[in-house]
């Protein structure tokens, strides 16, 4: 299995939304309950159009690219219209948000002032929690980055559409060594914590004790609302030890069914 990132080349044509705060909180995972007709204007004609830049993390079709792709995608997205200068183009949504990074494998750097995952040099994904899946995004970058599968690569190069360009990310064929000293740390660690810890919560439980200002772990997890907002943050268990907290509002679905226990609050 492959995993593609997907953008428009540069010579595709170029929109732009006719306002910046049209778009600021949309697009990152969560169903827009309005429209985007009349939202939208042409930059640049470009030599293609099957696909459209308009901003990263946001695909853009036109109808004949929408045939192709659609039901492929259409359970993990949702389909925006609109027509810019008689042109109909169609903005993708991508709905899912996986939590499929491996940061045993992958490289993250971190920002060291805010503690947040800045960038990845290195991604390994796991397989099972994608394999199902022709389009998704991860929520390190809800906004910006959008990967995708070989299936959805082929159709494309099948129909001979034009513009769109494909970057390997990952190769589930191609694995990496990891040091089995410092996994074995790895796991010992979140044992270890959670031997330590008191009582244990559903995530019910937290959900308001969190609104109180306390933080709270589960396996490779950790949870607390932002120093300067109320939205519940999450954090994955590094290799190395440490907590790469993701800015997005994502919440797995599976948190639901884990029991938590408290830890101290980070200064985030």
């Amino acid at each position: 299995m492959k995993i593609w990132q997907l953008r428009p080349i540069e010579k595709c044509m170029e929109l732009d939304f006719n306002l910046l705060e049209d778009y600021q909180n949309d697009f990152q995972g969560v169903p827009i309950h309005h429209s985007y007709e009349n939202r939208i204007s042409l930059v640049k004609k470009g030599r293609h159009n099957e696909i459209a830049y308009l901003t990263a993390g946001i695909p853009v079709f036109n109808l004949k690219a929408f045939d192709v792709v659609s039901d492929l995608i259409k359970d993990d997205v949702q389909f925006l219209p609109t027509t810019v200068e008689g042109n109909e183009f169609v903005l993708v949504n991508v709905l899912s948000l996986i939590n499929c990074l491996d940061y045993t494998k992958s490289v993250v750097e971190k920002n060291n002032r805010l503690g947040f995952v800045d960038g990845i040099s290195e991604i390994y994904f796991l397989e099972a929690y994608i394999r199902d899946k022709n389009i998704f995004k991860i929520p390190e970058f809800p906004k910006t980055r959008v990967y995708v599968t070989d299936t959805f690569k082929e159709a494309v190069e099948a129909s001979k559409l034009k513009g769109f360009e494909f970057s390997k990310v990952w190769d589930s064929e191609i694995s990496k060594e990891v040091d089995l000293g410092q996994l074995m740390r790895y796991h010992t660690k979140i044992i270890s914590m959670e031997h330590r810890a008191g009582g244990r919560y559903s995530w019910g439980d937290i959900l308001k004790m969190m609104q109180e200002d306390r933080a709270f772990a589960s396996e490779r997890w950790k949870v607390q609302t932002g120093k300067y907002t109320q939205n519940i943050l999450a954090a994955q268990l590094g290799l190395n030890g440490e907590y790469y907290w993701v800015n997005s509002t994502c919440i797995p679905d599976s948190f639901s069914s884990l029991l938590w226990y408290e830890v101290d609050k980070e200064d985030i």
